[in-house]
């Protein structure tokens, strides 16, 4: 035969759940309960994304594709979407402006990249003339 045990004893106000047994003593269970925005503090959103922001990242798009696929072509349309980019930004004090140059800077390494395949390509004697 076995004792039966003798019921658990808790303090007022607590039980034996797990999330309740591991409140401190001294702390009532239910004192902090989950904070709000006050009134008057605006609730935080997303920024709205300008045309400016769709230029600079059309312009660091092509820039990568301009080092990988496109090579000439992407870097030429990376140049006019990060200098179209940028002086939108500037006009309107729009976000983005680091990515519109990224896009112009990789822009112009993609057209430096071409340049130089192309003038080995010309210049190889292996190259059909």
């Amino acid at each position: 035969m076995s004792k039966s045990q003798p019921a658990r004893r808790t303090a007022p106000g607590r039980s034996t759940g797990s999330r309740r047994a591991r409140t401190p003593p001294g702390f009532p269970v239910d004192a902090y309960p989950p904070q709000a925005y006050p009134p008057g503090y605006p609730v935080p959103t997303l920024a709205p994304s300008g045309p400016a922001r769709r230029l600079a990242v059309a312009s660091l798009v092509s820039a990568l594709l301009g080092i990988t696929v496109l090579w000439l072509i992407g870097g030429i349309l990376a140049l006019y979407f990060g200098y179209r980019a940028r002086n939108q930004i500037v006009e309107n004090g729009q976000r983005g402006q680091r990515m519109a140059m990224a896009g112009i800077v990789i822009g112009w390494g993609g057209i430096a990249a071409s340049g130089v395949l192309l003038a080995f390509w010309l210049l190889s004697p292996y190259s059909a003339r």
